[in-house]
């Protein structure tokens, strides 16, 4: 009985400091996700800050890219932006536009396999 006690003490000692490290994390992540989607503001470790500009740069010239190539799609993001009231930065509208995109691509095959199914449908009737 006594080792059953010792034993129950432990696993609670175990899950609550499991639940104190995700909570924890997920108030840590979640302030960074808002602050980049908000704000504008992205954290990176303390050797990272060349990485983190060649990011930077990156999505900045793909964002141009996209602005150049499909002006519809990096306008429809930047509407999506404004609407969600996130500040625009090449990082957000850049998610929003591959959001859009994969939004689009799931309409499409939604469509095509229900055109598929009418036609099927309509030859089993035949």
């Amino acid at each position: 009985m006594r080792q059953l006690v010792i034993l129950s003490g432990i696993i609670e000692g175990i899950a609550g400091f499991l639940t104190f490290i995700l909570v924890f994390g997920g108030l840590i992540f979640g302030f960074q996700w808002l602050m980049a989607k908000f704000a504008g503001v992205r954290f990176h470790g303390r050797y990272q800050a060349g990485q983190a500009y060649r990011e930077s740069k990156t999505q900045e010239n793909v964002a141009q890219n996209l602005a150049y190539e499909n002006p519809v799609l990096f306008n429809k993001a930047i509407e999506r932006c404004k609407k969600k009231k996130y500040v625009l930065t090449p990082f957000n509208i850049l998610s929003e536009s591959y959001k859009i995109e994969k939004e689009e691509e799931n309409n499409i095959s939604k469509n095509y396999s229900s055109q598929v199914k009418d036609k099927l449908s309509k030859l089993i009737l035949l």
